[in-house]
């Protein structure tokens, strides 16, 4: 694996929990959930197009592209890609931070409530650039609630279980790389954001869904519930979020803009 290929981007200790915490409360989101996909199997393979973040510090901006993507899967049966780098960016300005040093969830859950647009109106640039494309002019409006901390394993499997995808925001180290995660070390390194979506089937650990390239093969691994369960307790800058599928709000003319 490469530096450019490990960029890390998440700007651990910076987030504004009190921000967060203003969130929907996550057993609100787990409610809805179970009563919107009562027919959710989460020991299928999850429906995720993973996307790697290339030389940018952008796995914030990715995470929450991603979320959107299990997010409209969900609510209409749809796949399609939504823009990173309207993610990225957005949560950057909303974070008041200038240059590619990386965003926080807080800044994320902002840009998710105002909206974010599609990959291919703001497409992803090889390179930090942060201007935004004409295509992305008034096409910034599927919007979706961010929740409140999720510090419980008991929550997140829950949620997990029903649909729901949780972003995660951590100071990474060597624990995360394991093809199974179970032991926390106490190590701290730069802050990475990731998605956990789907459960193992025979494990029913978390799918952990990584925008590294070439990272385990694929960009997934698992975690147990006993690691999540040891990041939210020994972590001093774990966050863990999920978004509230049910209240996503697509626009009135989605249909063509997917088509076109």
């Amino acid at each position: 694996m490469t530096n450019v290929d490990r960029q890390y981007g998440y700007l651990h200790g910076n987030d504004d929990y009190d921000q967060i915490d203003q969130g929907v409360n996550p057993v609100d989101v787990l409610q809805r959930a179970k009563a919107s996909y009562p027919e959710f199997n989460p020991y299928a393979a999850p429906w995720l197009m993973l996307q790697y973040q290339g030389n940018q510090g952008a796995c914030q901006g990715h995470a929450l592209a991603h979320a959107f993507q299990v997010a409209l899967v969900q609510e209409h049966g749809i796949q399609a890609r939504f823009s990173r780098a309207c993610a990225y960016y957005l949560s950057q300005k909303e974070d008041g931070i200038n240059g590619d040093r990386g965003s926080t969830l807080a800044g994320g859950q902002k840009v998710a409530a105002k909206g974010i647009c599609l990959e291919d109106e703001w497409p992803y640039p090889s390179r930090y650039n942060n201007r935004q494309p004409a295509s992305a002019k008034g096409n910034m409006n599927f919007k979706m609630p961010g929740s409140k901390r999720i510090t419980d394993a008991d929550l997140a499997w829950d949620l997990l279980e029903s649909g729901c995808c949780i972003q995660t925001g951590v100071a990474w180290n060597t624990s995360y790389e394991k093809e199974v995660c179970h032991t926390l070390k106490s190590t701290y390194g730069g802050g990475h954001s990731t998605l956990l979506y789907g459960l193992d089937e025979k494990t029913n650990n978390a799918i952990h869904h990584n925008s590294w390239r070439n990272w385990q093969g694929d960009g997934r691994n698992q975690w147990t519930k006993n690691f999540f369960a040891q990041i939210a307790k020994r972590d001093r800058f774990a966050v863990f979020v999920c978004y509230d599928a049910a209240m996503l709000e697509a626009p009135a003319n989605m249909a063509e803009r997917l088509i076109g």
